[in-house]
């Protein structure tokens, strides 16, 4: 999703996040055209988030405007502050957070632009930043402002891959431009690094086929993990091991890879293959559940939430899968995280995750 520079231009507090820089980038310019101003203008300050406090981001925003109608301050790297650290004893809901009136009493000559820049770190980092942003929203919300996540849509990913490939004098299909935006998290600057990648691999090819691509391209972790849910709906216990001993082996403990990848991942894939089984059961989509559904499905995970290429796995595996079916399959999960925590007797955790992986595709082949 593009920013909606109409509805961006009613609030005087405005959040950019979303995975691709260039659109974070083009967003800010935007914002800054709609007051005709550009980056190095006078009424404009930029700060890194860590270097100033909160309370002198609103007053420096409070400043009277020197020669235009708006005075902009700009927080760059917004998630190198935490919300939960920086008000560490605020217990009291949004609505009373003091960070939160004080976002909504910025005067109209005000504009407070947030944006969560990318941010270098593994994937473990990665993911303690998700939660950051998603705290930032809720106060940026709360506070009369307008948070707007920056992302392409699948068909525009799709179109700008195929159309890069054929600048390339390379041939891509539709399918095989599905499966790069997959393997590479439907991040489009990713894809077309990888994509150049698959070009050179190919040489004086015409084509890039799909095997072109799972040979070269470097996959977000995500996707390996997705395969192994994959393997196991379909329940092919051999693939779903090697799926797994791939995941594994790249650490060398594997408690550190279970309980920060597999074990969240698989569980959060087969809660979305759940929610899409009770929209087969209503007769309805995952994209617009039904009102009866959509009160049973949890709030802030919801599969109309998620995005479109993990919608519709999620929907392939729920034909595959009945609601008992599902449910055994989080009691082989709930029992095989309780001896990796060591509430249960077991053997080794690699042998107690390898038994979960054959149970569930056991459960899913029956």
């Amino acid at each position: 999703m593009v920013l909606d520079v109409k509805k961006a231009g009613k609030h005087n507090v405005v959040m950019l996040f979303g995975p691709e820089p260039s659109l974070r980038r083009e967003a800010l310019l935007e914002i800054l055209a709609l007051y005709d101003l550009q980056p190095d203008d006078i009424d404009i300050e930029t700060t890194l988030a860590d270097e100033r406090t909160p309370a002198e981001w609103i007053a420096s925003a409070s400043a009277i405007p020197f020669m235009g109608s708006k005075r902009v301050v700009v927080v760059r790297n917004l998630l190198r502050l935490d919300p939960k650290i920086q008000w560490p004893d605020h217990k009291a809901k949004l609505g009373e957070h003091p960070f939160v009136d004080e976002l909504a009493s910025l005067p109209n000559s005000s504009l407070l632009v947030l944006v969560a820049d990318s941010e270098v770190g593994d994937e473990d980092r990665q993911r303690r930043l998700a939660p950051i942003c998603e705290r930032w929203s809720k106060l940026v919300v709360a506070g009369k402002g307008y948070p707007q996540k920056l992302e392409h849509s699948p068909e525009e990913i799709r179109r700008q891959l195929r159309a890069k490939a054929k600048a390339m004098g390379k041939s891509l299909s539709a399918t095989s431009a599905s499966l790069l935006a997959e393997m590479t998290g439907g991040n489009l600057t990713v894809a077309l690094e990888e994509l150049n990648k698959a070009a050179l691999y190919v040489g004086d090819e015409k084509q890039i086929s799909d095997q072109d691509l799972l040979r070269v391209v470097a996959a977000e972790q995500d996707y390996n993990v997705y395969k192994l849910v994959d393997s196991i709906v379909a329940g092919t216990s051999g693939q779903a091991l090697s799926q797994l001993r791939t995941l594994y082996s790249r650490q060398s403990r594997i408690e550190g890879q279970t309980f920060s990848r597999v074990f969240p991942t698989i569980a959060r894939q087969f809660r979305l293959i759940w929610q899409a089984r009770l929209c087969i059961e209503a007769n309805c989509s995952t994209s617009n559940p039904s009102r009866a559904v959509l009160e049973m499905l949890p709030v802030g995970t919801r599969i109309s939430d998620q995005r479109e290429w993990l919608q519709r796995k999620a929907s392939q595996a729920a034909r595959r899968l009945s609601l008992r079916k599902i449910a055994r399959v989080f009691n082989v999960l709930q029992r095989a995280d309780s001896k990796m925590k060591g509430l249960r007797p077991s053997f080794t955790n690699q042998e107690t995750v390898e038994d979960m992986v054959l149970r569930l595709a056991s459960i899913c082949r029956a």
